[in-house]
């Protein structure tokens, strides 16, 4: 039963008295879907090149605001009904980058001590899959590339004359 399919795109500020001010270099696409199985989605394409380590925190500091946004919200949760968060995707898209790759997290957890036990499994299940994301660097070689989703980014944010089409 979806109730409300609430989109944002294109804002360069967004306000939140519970996570401050959040500034966005490029497009931010934040979807939000009220039904059982919802989840929120964050699509930045990050103009500016940084470090490395700058963006890994960029994107960790985003994951956690959308967590956090969905307290006290319609279609996150209220007081302790922490069973009522949705799970997190997040892609970035780094146009500017020297060579091309794609990195995943697909939230996989690790069972360490207790592989064997039922609550362990049942605690490795409810974790895995909740933060997800893909990080897709584009470099001048994108149309070397087979890969689908590399071609498709590519297209859309990369700007290079030397190469055909």
């Amino acid at each position: 039963m979806r109730r409300e399919l609430r989109s944002d795109l294109a804002n360069s500020e967004n306000e939140n008295a519970r996570t401050g001010l959040m500034r966005f270099d490029s497009i931010v696409l934040i979807v939000t879907e009220v039904a059982p199985n919802a989840f929120l989605v964050n699509v930045e394409i990050q103009n500016e090149r940084r470090s490395y380590l700058w963006s890994a925190g960029r994107v960790y500091a985003y994951i956690g605001r959308l967590l956090d946004s969905q307290k006290d919200d319609r279609s996150g949760y209220s007081g302790d009904q922490y069973q009522c968060l949705k799970p997190v995707l997040a892609l970035w898209i780094l146009p500017h980058e020297d060579e091309t790759y794609i990195v995943d997290f697909p939230g996989q957890t690790s069972l360490d001590v207790g592989k064997h036990t039922r609550s362990g499994k049942a605690m490795k299940q409810a974790l895995d899959g909740y933060i997800q994301f893909h990080v897709v660097g584009l470099g001048p070689d994108w149309m070397d590339h087979e890969e689908e989703a590399i071609q498709c980014l590519g297209h859309i944010f990369r700007c290079d004359d030397n190469k055909e089409t």
